[in-house]
């Protein structure tokens, strides 16, 4: 395992930290320098239940948090969506009440659940 400081002697070598290694195949195609991520005091239990996750699905666990990292990033996350929906609503000058919520709302269950003749 990589060492954040090569005189660091860990207790173990969960709790030293943990490396992700992003898309090698980039520096190849877009002549890119990969980046890493480091991260560190990451508990035994946390790294051994993520070891094991990797393990289940045949790959290495730095592969598995590598792939976890490039799904976390391609969502975003509850402050930035609840962010650009408070954005998008200030800058509109439609305002629409509970009541006509609803009532768009239980329309369109209605006509989604007729059956056809």
């Amino acid at each position: 395992m990589w060492l954040a400081d090569p005189q660091e002697t860990p207790a173990s070598a969960c709790q030293v930290n943990a490396v992700v290694r992003a898309f090698p195949q980039w520096q190849q195609d877009s002549g890119a320098v990969p980046k890493s991520i480091t991260i560190h005091d990451v508990p035994d239990e946390v790294c051994e239940e993520l070891a094991d996750r990797a393990a289940l699905t045949g790959r290495s666990l730095q592969e598995y948090l590598r792939a976890l990292v490039v799904d976390l990033a391609g969502r975003p996350d509850a402050e930035a969506w609840v962010a650009k929906v408070r954005a998008r609503k200030s800058a509109s000058d439609r305002t629409m009440g509970v009541d006509q919520i609803l009532a768009l709302r239980d329309a369109g269950r209605a006509t989604s659940f007729q059956r056809p003749e």
